[in-house]
């Protein structure tokens, strides 16, 4: 009966070990253009519970009025790359957050365990399927 607990506790901590990486964190884009004072940033929050809050922030010129766009959801991993996003429109969408990233897909790239080189490969995350036009092909870096 001992041999029993000790196997199952040795099975429990391989399986605490094994854990799979996460795509949890916050993730980002900034572009400006000093010739035309525009600037575009997206911030992307993803949340270890599931869910995810999203900002965009655009300026074009000073004299044009600054705009944001908020959104918030759940997300799932689909795989070992694929991110799903859903907003359900009863709860999560309102007069502030108005961005629906229901239907909306990206994939996480990130360096593989089984990679043992020095490169450096910067997390990221890339939209490839989406409701919104402008959100796809869009990638955003890990900032944490």
């Amino acid at each position: 009966m001992k041999y029993l607990f000790f196997i199952l506790f040795i099975l429990g901590q391989c399986k605490a070990l094994a854990q799979t990486e996460s795509d949890a964190g916050t993730y980002g884009k900034r572009s400006e253009s000093s010739a035309s004072q525009t600037v575009l940033e997206y911030t992307l929050n993803l949340k270890s519970d599931g869910t995810f809050s999203i900002h965009i922030y655009r300026n074009l010129e000073p004299t044009q009025p600054k705009e944001n766009w908020f959104g918030k959801g759940t997300w799932v991993q689909e795989g070992t790359h694929t991110l799903i996003f859903y907003t359900n429109m009863e709860t999560d969408l309102d007069k502030t957050y108005t961005l629906n990233l229901t239907n909306t897909r990206a994939r996480s790239n990130r360096k593989s365990s089984r990679n043992n080189s020095t490169e450096v490969v910067q997390e990221s995350i890339r939209f490839f399927q989406s409701d919104i036009i402008w959100l796809k092909g869009l990638e955003l870096l890990k900032k944490d």
